[in-house]
Formats: C-alpha cells, sequence, structure tokens
C-alpha cells in the first residue's frame, strides 16, 4: 500500500468507520495532513502511532507515558477459553458470524445477541474485515460501551476455510471477534493482535491447535514475546 493513504484507506486499515477516523484527524487525535479538501495519512507515521496506543502513550502529550512503567493488557486477558471454537461449523460468513455471537451469548457476555449479531452484519456488507492471510477481525461499526463493560475478544477458527469476501480472494481460517468498549480499547487490541500476526505463523499454528487450552497457551507465548522487554518488540517499557 502507498505511503500516503487517503481516509478511506486509513479507514480499513483502522477497521473503523471514515466518519470515526475523520473525526480524529480533525481533532488531532491520529497524525494527519489537511492537503486542499482532503486528508492525507503517511503510513510511517500512522504505524508509529499504533504502536504507541498498543503501549498506552498515544494519548499522552508527545507520545510519553505520564511516569514509570507501562502497563500493557495481555491477549489473554481479554481471551476465555469458552470465547474459542475450535471448529467453526459454518464456511459461510454469516453463520460464522453468529457462532462466534453465540458463544458470547452462551457464556454470559452477551445479551442482545441478535442485536450485536445484525451489527456485525452491517459492518460487513460496509466492507469486508478481512484483509488477507487467512485472517479477519470481524466488529460493529462502533464500539459497544453498553454491551462490554470490559474488552474481549472471541477466536473462531476454521480448517476448511469460510468464504468471507477477503480482499486477497482467499478464505479465512482464524476469525477474531474484537468486543470493544470505546474506541481507544478498539485500537490497542487490533495493534496487539496486528503485532501478533506480524510476528507469527498465527494461522498455521492455530489450526494445529487441539484443544482451547492449546490456543490459550500460544497466546499466552505471543504474550510473553510481544509484552516483555527481552521479547521481538524489545520495546523500552520506562520512561
Amino acid at each position: 500500500m502507498d505511503s500516503i493513504l487517503t481516509l478511506k484507506e486509513m479507514a480499513q486499515i483502522l477497521k473503523m468507520n471514515e466518519r470515526t477516523v475523520l473525526k480524529m484527524a480533525q481533532t488531532g487525535a491520529i497524525p494527519a495532513a489537511k492537503i486542499g479538501s482532503q486528508w492525507r495519512f503517511k503510513r510511517e507515521l500512522v504505524d508509529r502511532w499504533l504502536e504507541e496506543a498498543m503501549l498506552g502513550t498515544a494519548d499522552r502529550p508527545h507520545g510519553r507515558p505520564v511516569s514509570g512503567r507501562i502497563v500493557l493488557t495481555p491477549v489473554t486477558e481479554m481471551l476465555d477459553a469458552r470465547l474459542v471454537k475450535l471448529d467453526l461449523e459454518s464456511s459461510i460468513k454469516t453463520e460464522v458470524l453468529d457462532e462466534l455471537v453465540q458463544l458470547l451469548a452462551e457464556t454470559g457476555h452477551l445479551d442482545s445477541a441478535d442485536d450485536f449479531l445484525r451489527k456485525l452484519v452491517d459492518r460487513e456488507r460496509l466492507m469486508t474485515t478481512a484483509l488477507g492471510d487467512g485472517v479477519a477481525f470481524p466488529h460493529p461499526r462502533e464500539p459497544q460501551g453498553s454491551l462490554f463493560e470490559r474488552p474481549k475478544i472471541v477466536v473462531g477458527i476454521s480448517a476448511p476455510g469460510v468464504d468471507y469476501d477477503s480482499l486477497d480472494g482467499k478464505p479465512v481460517h482464524v476469525l477474531f471477534l474484537i468486543c470493544a468498549s470505546d474506541d481507544r480499547a478498539h485500537l490497542r487490541i487490533l495493534a496487539l493482535l496486528t503485532r501478533v500476526i506480524r510476528g507469527t505463523d498465527v494461522v498455521r499454528q492455530l489450526l494445529k491447535a487441539k484443544s482451547t487450552d492449546d490456543v490459550i497457551e500460544l497466546f499466552a507465548r505471543w504474550d510473553r514475546e510481544l509484552l516483555t522487554p527481552t521479547g521481538f518488540m524489545r520495546q523500552t517499557l520506562q520512561q
């Protein structure tokens, strides 16, 4: 993708609607420049901003933490073995989304299952949340603060693959349903998952999982690699 992004391309990367991204650009919440009447985003600056969002510093002046050690939220704290489905039964997008939503309802994490499913389907009609490499990040157009007090991630795995209208035309094998209460939580989840996907052969390893415990253990290992100074990020976690 080009180093200079349009508003539409930026919305695709962040998996947010264009109005939200526009508002973030207008308020300075995301690095952007207005050229004529159009907003433009530099990919290098956006990537850096996402890294800071993952580290919890994007909302600080000059991207610096207030003080002390930055506490990151491990992916495993947003996972629940009951919210992992190893063998998705359907290969159809809407039916797979329903399977994931039912996991939330059956485990007491969601009351309005039909309403949430409708919001997920509406989001997919606007643009697919499968950007390639066998992975999709389904989510509603807006974070659902009234539904989720704390962020959750639902994981669905399909060995045969799901026909998901992916941008690369290939089936989706792993779905991460993002359940966030606000935009900031959504961005941090997205940044963390993006790091996992970039740094590991996530699809191949998850397809080899024999149990939900195996999935949790994989993410626990990736958390250690991502969130400690000795991992592949090698970020400085102190000011």
